[in-house]
Protein backbone atom coordinates (compact mmCIF):
# COMPACT_ATOMS: atom_id res chain seq x y z
CA UNK A 1 0.00 0.00 0.00
CA UNK A 2 2.79 2.43 0.88
CA UNK A 3 4.53 1.74 -2.41
CA UNK A 4 1.30 2.25 -4.35
CA UNK A 5 0.85 5.56 -2.49
CA UNK A 6 4.25 6.71 -3.81
CA UNK A 7 5.71 7.00 -0.33
CA UNK A 8 9.25 8.41 -0.56
CA UNK A 9 11.89 5.71 -0.06
CA UNK A 10 13.55 7.76 2.67
CA UNK A 11 10.49 7.48 4.94
CA UNK A 12 8.76 4.26 3.84
CA UNK A 13 10.39 2.22 6.63
CA UNK A 14 9.25 4.72 9.29
CA UNK A 15 5.77 4.77 7.78
CA UNK A 16 5.51 0.99 8.00
CA UNK A 17 6.76 1.07 11.59
CA UNK A 18 4.08 3.61 12.52
CA UNK A 19 1.31 1.56 10.85
CA UNK A 20 2.37 -1.63 12.64
CA UNK A 21 2.32 0.08 16.06
CA UNK A 22 -1.08 1.71 15.44
CA UNK A 23 -2.64 -1.57 14.25
CA UNK A 24 -1.20 -3.49 17.21
CA UNK A 25 -2.91 -0.96 19.47
CA UNK A 26 -6.15 -0.72 17.51
CA UNK A 27 -8.00 -2.31 20.45
CA UNK A 28 -7.45 0.92 22.40
CA UNK A 29 -9.11 3.06 19.75
CA UNK A 30 -12.04 0.64 19.51
CA UNK A 31 -12.43 0.60 23.30
CA UNK A 32 -12.52 4.38 23.64
CA UNK A 33 -14.97 4.83 20.76
CA UNK A 34 -17.31 2.22 22.24
CA UNK A 35 -17.13 3.34 25.86
CA UNK A 36 -17.25 7.10 25.20
CA UNK A 37 -20.27 6.77 22.91
CA UNK A 38 -22.10 4.63 25.46
CA UNK A 39 -21.56 7.38 28.03
CA UNK A 40 -22.79 10.00 25.52
CA UNK A 41 -25.86 7.90 24.77
CA UNK A 42 -26.87 8.28 28.43
CA UNK A 43 -26.85 12.06 28.04
CA UNK A 44 -23.38 12.80 29.41
CA UNK A 45 -21.39 14.44 26.62
CA UNK A 46 -19.03 16.46 28.80
CA UNK A 47 -17.19 13.55 30.40
CA UNK A 48 -16.07 11.89 27.12
CA UNK A 49 -15.01 15.32 25.82
CA UNK A 50 -12.99 15.87 28.99
CA UNK A 51 -11.33 12.46 28.60
CA UNK A 52 -10.62 13.17 24.91
CA UNK A 53 -8.95 16.47 25.77
CA UNK A 54 -6.83 14.76 28.43
CA UNK A 55 -5.85 12.03 25.94
CA UNK A 56 -4.86 14.64 23.36
CA UNK A 57 -2.65 16.42 25.89
CA UNK A 58 -1.11 13.10 26.97
CA UNK A 59 -0.48 12.28 23.31
CA UNK A 60 1.31 15.57 22.67
CA UNK A 61 3.42 15.34 25.85
CA UNK A 62 4.42 11.76 25.05
CA UNK A 63 5.19 12.75 21.45
CA UNK A 64 7.61 15.38 22.69
CA UNK A 65 9.16 13.07 25.29
CA UNK A 66 9.53 9.94 23.13
CA UNK A 67 10.66 11.78 20.00
CA UNK A 68 12.86 14.56 21.43
CA UNK A 69 14.12 13.05 24.71
CA UNK A 70 14.13 9.27 24.16
CA UNK A 71 14.94 9.73 20.43
CA UNK A 72 12.49 7.01 19.31
CA UNK A 73 11.46 8.89 16.18
CA UNK A 74 8.32 7.81 14.36
CA UNK A 75 7.97 4.72 16.55
CA UNK A 76 7.68 7.06 19.53
CA UNK A 77 4.84 8.93 17.83
CA UNK A 78 2.96 5.67 17.28
CA UNK A 79 3.52 4.47 20.83
CA UNK A 80 2.42 7.86 22.20
CA UNK A 81 -0.83 7.63 20.23
CA UNK A 82 -1.63 4.12 21.48
CA UNK A 83 -0.77 4.95 25.10
CA UNK A 84 -3.00 8.04 24.98
CA UNK A 85 -5.87 5.93 23.62
CA UNK A 86 -5.34 3.27 26.30
CA UNK A 87 -5.30 6.00 28.96
CA UNK A 88 -8.58 7.49 27.73
CA UNK A 89 -10.18 4.03 27.65
CA UNK A 90 -9.10 3.34 31.22
CA UNK A 91 -10.61 6.66 32.30
CA UNK A 92 -13.91 5.62 30.69
CA UNK A 93 -13.82 2.23 32.43
CA UNK A 94 -13.14 3.80 35.84
CA UNK A 95 -15.91 6.36 35.30
CA UNK A 96 -18.44 3.68 34.30
CA UNK A 97 -17.44 1.46 37.24
CA UNK A 98 -17.85 4.28 39.75
CA UNK A 99 -20.71 6.33 38.29
CA UNK A 100 -22.78 4.00 36.07
CA UNK A 101 -23.03 0.58 37.78
CA UNK A 102 -25.84 -0.46 35.43
CA UNK A 103 -23.32 -0.56 32.58
CA UNK A 104 -21.04 -3.07 34.29
CA UNK A 105 -20.94 -6.22 32.18
CA UNK A 106 -22.24 -9.55 33.46
CA UNK A 107 -22.29 -13.04 31.99
CA UNK A 108 -25.93 -12.68 31.03
CA UNK A 109 -25.12 -9.63 28.89
CA UNK A 110 -23.22 -11.77 26.39
CA UNK A 111 -26.29 -13.60 25.11
CA UNK A 112 -26.70 -13.18 21.36
CA UNK A 113 -29.83 -11.36 20.23
CA UNK A 114 -30.57 -11.42 16.49
CA UNK A 115 -32.85 -8.39 16.82
CA UNK A 116 -30.23 -6.25 18.55
CA UNK A 117 -27.48 -7.36 16.15
CA UNK A 118 -29.72 -6.50 13.21
CA UNK A 119 -30.49 -3.05 14.64
CA UNK A 120 -26.80 -2.35 15.26
CA UNK A 121 -25.92 -3.46 11.73
CA UNK A 122 -28.67 -1.30 10.20
CA UNK A 123 -27.19 1.84 11.71
CA UNK A 124 -23.50 0.89 11.79
CA UNK A 125 -22.80 -0.40 8.29
CA UNK A 126 -23.82 2.78 6.44
CA UNK A 127 -21.76 4.85 8.91
CA UNK A 128 -18.79 2.50 8.50
CA UNK A 129 -19.11 2.68 4.73
CA UNK A 130 -19.21 6.47 4.96
CA UNK A 131 -16.06 6.52 7.10
CA UNK A 132 -14.36 4.16 4.64
CA UNK A 133 -15.20 6.47 1.75
CA UNK A 134 -13.67 9.42 3.59
CA UNK A 135 -10.59 7.32 4.40
CA UNK A 136 -10.18 6.36 0.74
CA UNK A 137 -10.21 10.06 -0.13
CA UNK A 138 -7.51 10.66 2.47
CA UNK A 139 -5.37 7.87 0.98
CA UNK A 140 -5.71 9.35 -2.52
CA UNK A 141 -4.73 12.77 -1.19
CA UNK A 142 -1.78 11.34 0.73
CA UNK A 143 -0.58 9.62 -2.44
CA UNK A 144 -0.51 12.99 -4.19
CA UNK A 145 1.31 14.58 -1.26
CA UNK A 146 3.91 11.80 -1.18
CA UNK A 147 4.84 12.57 -4.78
CA UNK A 148 5.77 16.14 -3.76
CA UNK A 149 8.63 15.07 -1.48
CA UNK A 150 9.52 14.63 2.19
CA UNK A 151 9.21 18.32 3.12
CA UNK A 152 5.58 18.31 2.03
CA UNK A 153 4.91 15.07 3.91
CA UNK A 154 6.50 16.52 7.05
CA UNK A 155 4.48 19.73 6.74
CA UNK A 156 1.25 17.81 6.21
CA UNK A 157 1.94 15.50 9.16
CA UNK A 158 2.78 18.31 11.59
CA UNK A 159 -0.03 20.62 10.50
CA UNK A 160 -2.62 17.81 10.55
CA UNK A 161 -1.73 17.04 14.18
CA UNK A 162 -2.43 20.62 15.19
CA UNK A 163 -5.47 20.68 12.90
CA UNK A 164 -6.95 17.64 14.65
CA UNK A 165 -6.54 19.27 18.05
CA UNK A 166 -8.14 22.52 16.81
CA UNK A 167 -11.16 20.72 15.35
CA UNK A 168 -11.82 18.54 18.41
CA UNK A 169 -14.46 20.91 19.87
CA UNK A 170 -16.33 20.98 16.55
CA UNK A 171 -16.33 17.20 16.30
CA UNK A 172 -17.48 16.89 19.90
CA UNK A 173 -20.37 19.28 19.26
CA UNK A 174 -21.37 17.16 16.28
CA UNK A 175 -21.20 13.84 18.13
CA UNK A 176 -23.18 15.37 20.98
CA UNK A 177 -25.90 16.44 18.54
CA UNK A 178 -26.35 12.82 17.43
CA UNK A 179 -27.11 11.75 21.01
CA UNK A 180 -29.17 14.86 21.78
CA UNK A 181 -31.26 14.49 18.63
CA UNK A 182 -31.86 10.77 19.08
CA UNK A 183 -32.91 11.18 22.72
CA UNK A 184 -35.35 14.00 22.02
CA UNK A 185 -36.71 12.35 18.90
CA UNK A 186 -37.45 9.22 20.91
CA UNK A 187 -39.12 11.37 23.58
CA UNK A 188 -41.09 13.21 20.83
CA UNK A 189 -39.69 16.58 21.93
CA UNK A 190 -39.41 17.96 18.43
CA UNK A 191 -39.18 21.63 19.39
CA UNK A 192 -36.16 20.88 21.58
CA UNK A 193 -34.39 19.30 18.60
CA UNK A 194 -34.92 22.40 16.43
CA UNK A 195 -33.76 24.71 19.20
CA UNK A 196 -30.81 22.49 20.10
CA UNK A 197 -29.56 22.25 16.54
CA UNK A 198 -29.66 26.04 16.14
CA UNK A 199 -27.76 26.57 19.37
CA UNK A 200 -25.31 23.79 18.47
CA UNK A 201 -24.60 25.46 15.14
CA UNK A 202 -23.98 28.83 16.77
CA UNK A 203 -21.65 27.41 19.44
CA UNK A 204 -19.75 25.19 17.03
CA UNK A 205 -19.26 27.96 14.45
CA UNK A 206 -18.05 30.33 17.19
CA UNK A 207 -15.50 27.73 18.31
CA UNK A 208 -14.49 27.16 14.69
CA UNK A 209 -13.79 30.86 14.17
CA UNK A 210 -11.73 30.98 17.37
CA UNK A 211 -9.85 27.82 16.39
CA UNK A 212 -9.21 29.21 12.93
CA UNK A 213 -7.78 32.43 14.32
CA UNK A 214 -5.47 30.51 16.67
CA UNK A 215 -4.04 28.15 14.04
CA UNK A 216 -3.58 30.94 11.49
CA UNK A 217 -1.82 33.29 13.91
CA UNK A 218 0.06 30.74 16.03
CA UNK A 219 0.34 27.74 13.73
CA UNK A 220 3.92 28.46 12.64
CA UNK A 221 4.98 28.46 16.30
CA UNK A 222 3.05 25.28 17.16
CA UNK A 223 4.62 23.41 14.23
CA UNK A 224 8.03 23.79 15.88
CA UNK A 225 6.80 21.36 18.54
CA UNK A 226 7.03 18.66 15.85
CA UNK A 227 9.83 19.85 13.55
CA UNK A 228 13.07 21.75 14.01
CA UNK A 229 12.77 25.56 13.93
CA UNK A 230 15.43 25.40 11.21
CA UNK A 231 13.05 23.56 8.85
CA UNK A 232 11.93 26.82 7.27
CA UNK A 233 10.32 25.24 4.20
CA UNK A 234 8.29 22.80 6.29
CA UNK A 235 7.09 25.60 8.58
CA UNK A 236 6.14 27.76 5.58
CA UNK A 237 4.18 24.93 3.97
CA UNK A 238 2.41 24.20 7.26
CA UNK A 239 1.42 27.87 7.51
CA UNK A 240 -0.07 27.66 4.02
CA UNK A 241 -2.13 24.69 5.21
CA UNK A 242 -3.31 26.60 8.29
CA UNK A 243 -4.28 29.68 6.26
CA UNK A 244 -6.44 27.67 3.87
CA UNK A 245 -8.02 25.23 6.31
CA UNK A 246 -8.31 27.51 9.36
CA UNK A 247 -10.26 30.11 7.40
CA UNK A 248 -12.78 27.40 6.43
CA UNK A 249 -13.30 25.73 9.81
CA UNK A 250 -16.81 27.21 9.97
CA UNK A 251 -17.82 24.97 7.07
CA UNK A 252 -16.45 21.92 8.90
CA UNK A 253 -18.35 22.96 12.04
CA UNK A 254 -21.57 23.13 10.02
CA UNK A 255 -20.80 19.75 8.45
CA UNK A 256 -20.42 18.02 11.82
CA UNK A 257 -23.68 19.43 13.19
CA UNK A 258 -25.73 18.59 10.08
CA UNK A 259 -24.28 15.11 9.61
CA UNK A 260 -24.68 13.94 13.18
CA UNK A 261 -28.10 15.53 13.54
CA UNK A 262 -29.37 13.55 10.56
CA UNK A 263 -27.78 10.38 11.93
CA UNK A 264 -29.47 11.05 15.27
CA UNK A 265 -32.79 11.19 13.41
CA UNK A 266 -32.08 7.73 12.00
CA UNK A 267 -31.06 8.86 8.52
CA UNK A 268 -28.08 6.97 7.12
CA UNK A 269 -28.41 7.21 3.34
CA UNK A 270 -27.93 10.98 2.97
CA UNK A 271 -24.80 11.14 5.19
CA UNK A 272 -23.38 8.29 3.10
CA UNK A 273 -24.06 10.20 -0.13
CA UNK A 274 -22.41 13.23 1.48
CA UNK A 275 -19.40 11.02 2.24
CA UNK A 276 -19.21 10.02 -1.43
CA UNK A 277 -19.22 13.71 -2.34
CA UNK A 278 -16.31 14.23 0.07
CA UNK A 279 -14.41 11.47 -1.74
CA UNK A 280 -15.07 13.08 -5.11
CA UNK A 281 -13.95 16.53 -3.97
CA UNK A 282 -10.80 15.22 -2.25
CA UNK A 283 -9.96 13.25 -5.37
CA UNK A 284 -10.36 16.35 -7.53
CA UNK A 285 -7.96 18.23 -5.24
CA UNK A 286 -5.50 15.34 -5.09
CA UNK A 287 -5.42 14.53 -8.79
CA UNK A 288 -6.21 17.86 -10.43
CA UNK A 289 -5.34 20.75 -8.15
CA UNK A 290 -2.16 19.19 -6.75
CA UNK A 291 -0.82 18.72 -10.28
CA UNK A 292 -1.59 22.37 -11.09
CA UNK A 293 -0.73 24.17 -7.83
CA UNK A 294 1.35 21.68 -5.82
CA UNK A 295 0.90 21.76 -2.03
CA UNK A 296 -1.52 24.71 -2.22
CA UNK A 297 -3.86 22.60 -4.34
CA UNK A 298 -3.58 19.66 -1.94
CA UNK A 299 -4.26 21.92 1.05
CA UNK A 300 -7.63 22.87 -0.44
CA UNK A 301 -8.78 19.24 -0.36
CA UNK A 302 -10.31 19.57 3.10
CA UNK A 303 -12.35 22.73 2.49
CA UNK A 304 -13.49 21.41 -0.89
CA UNK A 305 -14.62 18.12 0.65
CA UNK A 306 -16.43 19.91 3.49
CA UNK A 307 -18.22 22.24 1.07
CA UNK A 308 -19.33 19.40 -1.19
CA UNK A 309 -20.63 17.38 1.75
CA UNK A 310 -22.51 20.32 3.30
CA UNK A 311 -24.16 21.03 -0.07
CA UNK A 312 -25.66 17.53 0.06
CA UNK A 313 -26.53 17.53 3.76
CA UNK A 314 -28.21 20.94 3.92
CA UNK A 315 -31.04 19.91 1.58
CA UNK A 316 -31.92 16.89 3.71
CA UNK A 317 -31.42 18.92 6.90
CA UNK A 318 -33.89 21.62 5.85
CA UNK A 319 -36.41 18.94 4.92
CA UNK A 320 -35.91 17.20 8.28
CA UNK A 321 -36.42 20.45 10.20
CA UNK A 322 -39.60 21.12 8.22
CA UNK A 323 -40.93 17.66 9.14
CA UNK A 324 -40.04 18.22 12.81
CA UNK A 325 -41.92 21.52 12.82
CA UNK A 326 -44.93 19.77 11.33
CA UNK A 327 -44.78 17.01 13.93
CA UNK A 328 -44.51 19.62 16.69
CA UNK A 329 -47.60 21.45 15.36
CA UNK A 330 -49.58 18.23 15.26
CA UNK A 331 -48.44 17.40 18.78
CA UNK A 332 -49.49 20.83 20.06
CA UNK A 333 -52.84 20.54 18.30
CA UNK A 334 -53.52 17.21 20.03
CA UNK A 335 -52.71 18.73 23.41
CA UNK A 336 -55.11 21.63 22.83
Amino acid sequence: MLVVMQTPKTIIHDAQTFIIIILLGIFASMAFNLLSNVIRALGDSRTPLFFLIIASIVNIVLDLFLILVVKMGVAGAGIATVIAQVFSSILCIIYIYRKIPNLQLRKSDFKISKREISEHARVAFPMAFQASIIAIGAVILQSALNSLGTDVVAAQTASSRIDQFATLPMMSFGITMATYTAQNFGAKKYARIIQGVRQGLILSICFSILGGIIVITCGHVLVTLFVSPKEFKVIHLAQVYFNINGSMYWILATLFILRYTLQGLGQSVVPTIAGIMELIMRSIAAIGLTALFGFVGAATAGPLAWTGSVAILIVSYLKAMKNLKQLDKEQQAQKN
